[in-house]
């Protein structure tokens, strides 16, 4: 428990202070774990060139088909960032195949700073909660306090990540 808190304030200093790795500030909403996976809600076409200036190749958007805005993979390309869509649905249940969707991407980035997205952040600190769960091997409450830092702010989606984690 100590050691999750202490891990947490790091975290809170960390998003606070610099742009992981970088003098540039932080962009509102962009949430930092570990100085190189990024999780923030809907992207301006700005929020592309700061992400890139920070130095991530690999933007991960969650979002299904009809919330994208229609500008992300033309921003990317610009910006040099690769670009995936890995929708996680908004209803039901959070499905096994979508996590394990977005878990090939993060797998395969080989130390590239990487960017999960969706339209609030809700999905991907989701994702991110259960993926410190299953890599990191953290007890549900300790990998769900660390997303609600990383986004996680709506409760439909904690019982859902919950859900989740028992099902496995």
């Amino acid at each position: 428990m100590l050691r999750t808190t202490l891990l947490i304030v790091a975290l809170l200093f960390l998003q606070n202070v610099a742009f992981a790795g970088t003098d540039l500030p932080l962009p509102e909403g962009v949430h930092v774990f570990k100085q190189d996976i990024f999780l923030s809600g809907a992207p301006h076409e700005n929020t592309f060139r700061d992400m890139a200036q920070a130095g991530v190749r690999i933007a991960v958007d969650l979002r299904e088909p009809e919330e994208i805005q229609g500008f992300e993979q033309r921003a990317a390309k610009q910006h040099e960032i690769t670009y995936y869509s890995a929708p996680i649905s908004r209803v039901g249940d959070l499905q096994q195949d979508q996590i394990e969707a977005v878990d090939r991407i993060v797998a395969q980035r080989q130390g590239q700073k990487i960017w999960v997205y969706c339209n609030s952040a809700n999905r991907a600190a989701s994702w991110m909660a259960i993926h410190l769960a299953k890599t990191q091997g953290m007890k549900a409450d300790d990998a769900i306090a660390e997303a609600k830092h990383l986004g996680l702010n709506k409760e439909e989606m904690v019982t859902k990540v919950r859900a989740f984690l028992q099902r496995k």
